[in-house]
């Protein structure tokens, strides 16, 4: 699963939330390896205790499946199905037992044939019963199975297709004649295969699949394995008033494959298709309407070349014939990597080439969500994590080599650098927090635990970890160990310590002698990372600088780091400059343990000196005020020293935002804003976008402070220059064929147009704000010549997002009105987000309330839903207020209907406990979620956000008052 980017912020929220979205024969299946798993105990059970006869949350080892011959009717005239399967399975001890998983299904007949012990015959059920907290359905039978015999277990049971967005349920979408048309599709990961059909729901119990779809005449099947045939059934079906014939789709048998990696949709969708130099299938599926406007030929290309690229960076052959991609209409994550069938949300698959809806943005988004569903076909699907205790496995390796696949098409995009102000910087912000978890997640057992570990240390954390140490082993080790272990565990199940085993071979094989364990131990186990201070004690070495570098847990909620005695293995590398030099040297070094010291030489004088050259490993660095003073002189070459590279700006301007929010002396206003004055003139999307990013938070700290109009005035003379130097298109700009997409410079000055745009808007820059308002005014007046759908297709995809943010703030009843027709008439999933963003941001209570019942009214989206009260927060204090009375007076109404979204809810309570600052707000938080029914987690998490708040204004209040008086009197 690809989740979508969480924002938090107040009114400068916005500009952040535009800133970073941002061999054809194929060998015969291989059979399900079923070696005997480690016995569970199959316990005595009497009658009265029959509920528990199996009292874990997880299955027991008892039976495992070898095959699942599943069929299932589907009727879109009352939204039900009709499922009959038989599981063929392995008794592993002597039990009467069954369990597995079902919810929300009505069983039926249930038999179990043991052909051999029992000569042939049925066996009945004697007991049964669904277990609804375990979401278990067990039976006991009326003779034993026996150790080591195979049997097959057939069900019947029937379901509805529901709108929760998990499980099996249906979806809408209004094609052009404004028609509506729902379609059936599936969303399994983690723990809802079992809304579909009843089974072993669990990763490790990997099985082959041999699926049978149903459906009405106008509609075709999809699923993991290509169509076997398709049969015509007498049957008929009344659909909408008009009357159909009924076919079953009969797909091949699939490779083993886990539970939550099956998918089928039923639609009447189009679709493009091309082949990959080994015979591989590609094919994208979308709306007719979106085919036909070419909507898929940026993913089918993207996916070819992804696919092909993977198959030789791995090592290992794509396993499949097809590999299908869709998008579809309500979907709750980004993407989800069910293997040869890779589900989407519209926005993340389907791109407009002439830039009339698609931007940059999208075009970058799309490219990086196809690469990282990609990945997982190997690494989360081939192999599979043994349990969700190892998900970060999954999702941190697709989460890294995402930046991989798409750097192969896109070089000029440079996804080495944007890898350090997206997912380096998510996991350092929320890996800071008391309330994080370590990748390794222990004591994760319930469907909620486990939903719980889809957040920015899995995915981010987990890919930063992995590209620290493809850095140490070096490349071709670290690709050597992949190929190793996606060859030795093909189609089975791992621990992240094979993974481990497998890179230490290859890197002892090239000559290392060390122990891989005992260094990538801390940082899988241990939870928060550490922060490295850097500081000299003895400038009257003899012949150089001795330096103390100290490792510690690093937090930025104000918990006392003394209390947690975690030590890491740090691979630091570390940079310094002599005084008239050009070059910089770099030295390596294994830092073990709490302390250590290091002398640097001084043939010469010292410039400055770096920690985490490259921002190579996953810390913070922080030095003494010398340093501090030395770097920022480095920041733009000042006095004639070697200019620091921009990757390494880019990471000292993000370390201090850290260091400084966190209260770490002595990063206070004295060194933070200095700093950020040193790139005032910078033109680097990248570190502009870090830039902004850490503005962003300071400027929802201090919104409400009495020194926040001398911040203002600071911060609008630091971007004043850059975006002064742009020029803001109001037309359409063609993105061209693939092979131009985003070619040159001219893809990193778009993006950081769109950037600055966004910031300056929502910050109030006068220049920008009168542009701005030229071009709403010229939209609304297009609008009422044509309509609001046609005239937003005749902007700029750079500025429009921003234009129609400001339509809504500044442009009364009309502009809001205007941009919700956009939201309600575009088929443009672009453009509908678009214009969700900006009717989020109205300001007047009226239009709040306006945009708060669009969701309560079920007129956005449940997908969407959440995410847009998120933004309401983040637009303005009288949003924030309105959401905040709504949660606390209709919490119930809020989250009905909306279970199947991954930490929606969770994700709501935090960003609104980040907008809050005052012990009165932390009261009053704690209060309202000790009752919300949100994983305890997404608890922590808001209170330590809100805390940090608080210390943040105690700690630096006083500093950045003066600092910025003495500043504006010199100004």
């Amino acid at each position: 699963i690809i989740l979508l980017a969480i924002t938090f912020g107040a009114l400068a929220a916005a500009a952040v939330v535009a800133l970073i979205a941002s061999a054809s024969s194929v060998p015969a299946h291989p059979q399900v390896k079923n070696d005997t798993p480690s016995p569970s105990p199959s316990p005595s059970v009497d009658d009265s205790l029959f509920p528990g006869v199996w009292s874990s949350v997880r299955l027991p080892t008892w039976i495992t499946p070898i095959e699942y011959d599943l069929t299932l009717l589907s009727y879109f005239n009352n939204f039900t199905f009709e499922g009959k399967q038989v599981v063929t399975m392995k008794a592993n001890e002597d039990t009467r037992y069954v369990v597995l998983h079902a919810a929300d299904l009505d069983i039926g007949r249930v038999h179990v044939y043991s052909p051999f012990q029992l000569g042939g015959r049925w066996q009945e059920v004697r007991r049964q019963k669904v277990e609804g907290y375990y979401q278990y359905y067990v039976f006991e039978l009326d003779n034993v199975l026996n150790a080591g015999g195979t049997y097959m277990m057939e069900i019947d049971y029937t379901g509805n297709l529901t709108t929760r967005l998990d499980g099996y349920y249906r979806s809408v979408y209004k094609n052009q004649a404004g028609e509506e048309t729902w379609i059936g599709t599936t969303q399994f990961e983690p723990t809802d295969a079992r809304r579909a059909f009843p089974c072993f729901d669990e990763p490790a119990m990997k099985a082959n699949f041999t699926i049978h779809l149903g459906v009405h005449e106008n509609f075709h099947a999809l699923s993991n394995m290509p169509v076997a045939s398709i049969e015509n059934l007498s049957t008929r079906i009344t659909i909408n008033g008009v009357e159909q014939g009924y076919r079953v789709f009969h797909f091949e048998e699939s490779v083993p494959m886990s539970t939550y990696l099956v998918a089928f949709v039923l639609s009447d969708f189009e679709y493009k298709a091309k082949t990959t130099k080994n015979g591989v299938e590609v094919r994208v599926f979308a709306t007719a309407d979106a085919v036909t406007a070419g909507l898929v030929d940026f993913a089918l290309e993207m996916g070819v070349r992804t696919l092909e690229y993977y198959e030789d960076y791995f090592g290992v052959p794509y396993p499949l014939p097809k590999e299908d991609l869709i998008a579809i209409p309500d979907f709750a994550a980004g993407a989800m990597e069910n293997w040869g069938l890779i589900t989407y949300r519209d926005t993340a698959l389907l791109l407009d080439v002439s830039g009339q809806t698609s931007s940059p943005a999208n075009l970058q988004r799309v490219a990086v969500v196809i690469a990282h569903e990609l990945a997982h076909q190997w690494f989360g699907n081939l192999v599979t994590m043994e349990w969700w205790t190892d998900l970060w496995l999954n999702e941190g390796f697709a989460s890294y080599v995402e930046y991989l696949g798409t750097n192969h098409s896109f070089p000029q995009w440079d996804m080495p650098r944007q890898f350090l102000f997206q997912d380096e910087e998510n996991a350092r912000q929320r890996d800071s927090l008391l309330s994080t978890h370590s990748l390794s997640a222990k004591n994760i057992e319930t469907p909620s635990q486990i939903n719980s570990l889809f957040d920015d240390i899995s995915y981010s954390k987990g890919a930063s970890i992995i590209r620290q140490f493809n850095a140490f082993f070096g490349e071709e080790v670290f690709r050597a160990g992949l190929k190793s272990y996606l060859q030795k565990y093909s189609y089975s199940n791992a621990r992240s310590t094979m993974l481990w085993a497998e890179i230490e071979s290859a890197a002892h094989a090239r000559g290392w002698n060390g122990m891989i364990m005992p260094i990538v131990d801390g940082w899988t186990n241990n939870a928060g990372y550490p922060i490295v201070t850097m500081k000299s004690v003895d400038d009257a070495l003899l012949g150089g600088i001795l330096y103390n570098i100290k490792q510690e847990r690093f937090f930025s909620d104000g918990t006392n780091s003394s209390d947690d005695s975690s030590i890491w293995s740090i691979p630091f590398n570390y940079e310094y400059s002599y005084s008239g030099e050009s070059t910089v040297r770099e030295t390596s070094m294994l830092l073990t343990a709490a302390s250590d010291e290091v002398a640097i030489g001084t043939p010469m004088p010292l410039s400055w000196v770096k920690g985490n050259a490259y921002e190579s490993a996953l810390i913070v660095v922080n030095y003494g005020a010398k340093e501090w003073e030395a770097i920022r002189g480095a920041m733009t070459g000042e006095g004639g020293v070697r200019e620091l590279d921009v990757e390494d700006k880019e990471d000292v301007i993000s370390s201090a935002f850290l260091l400084h929010f966190a209260n770490v002396e002595p990063v206070n206003a004295d060194i933070l804003l200095p700093l950020l004055s040193t790139i005032q003139h910078a033109t680097d999307y990248s570190l502009w976008a870090e830039t902004i990013r850490g503005l962003s938070t300071l400027i929802d700290k201090c919104y409400q402070q009495s020194y926040y109009g001398q911040l203002h005035a600071f911060i609008l003379s630091l971007i004043e220059p850059v975006a002064l130097s742009l020029s803001y298109p109001s037309s359409p700009e063609p993105m061209g064929t693939l092979a131009e997409f985003g070619s040159g410079e001219g893809f990193g000055t778009a993006r950081l147009t769109s950037a600055m745009f966004a910031f300056g808007e929502s910050v109030g820059l006068p220049n920008i704000t009168s542009i701005a308002d030229v071009q709403f005014l010229a939209f609304l007046e297009r609008a009422k010549a044509t309509s609001a759908v046609q005239a937003a297709g005749e902007m700029s995809s750079i500025t429009r997002p921003t234009v129609l943010k400001a339509a809504v703030k500044r442009g009364g009843d009309e502009g809001y009105n205007t941009v919700l027709a956009l939201y309600e008439h575009s088929t443009s999933a672009s453009l509908q987000r678009e214009a969700l963003t900006a009717l989020a941001l109205a300001t007047e209570p009226w239009e709040v309330a306006r945009s708060i019942n669009l969701v309560l009214d079920g007129v956005i989206r449940s997908q969407d839903s959440l995410r847009f009260l998120e933004y309401i927060i983040g637009g303005s204090i009288v949003g924030r207020e309105a959401v905040w009375r709504l949660m606390n007076n209709d919490w119930a109404r809020l989250t009905s209907g909306r279970e199947g979204l991954f930490n929606g809810l969770g994700g709501l309570i935090v960003t609104m406990a980040k907008s809050y600052n005052t012990e009165f707000d932390l009261d009053q938080v704690k209060s309202f979620i000790e009752a919300a029914d949100v994983s305890e987690t997404s608890k922590q998490t808001a209170v330590s956000a809100l805390q940090a708040n608080i210390n943040y204004l105690r700690n630096n209040g006083a500093t950045l008052d003066a600092w910025l008086k003495q500043w504006a009197a010199s100004a």
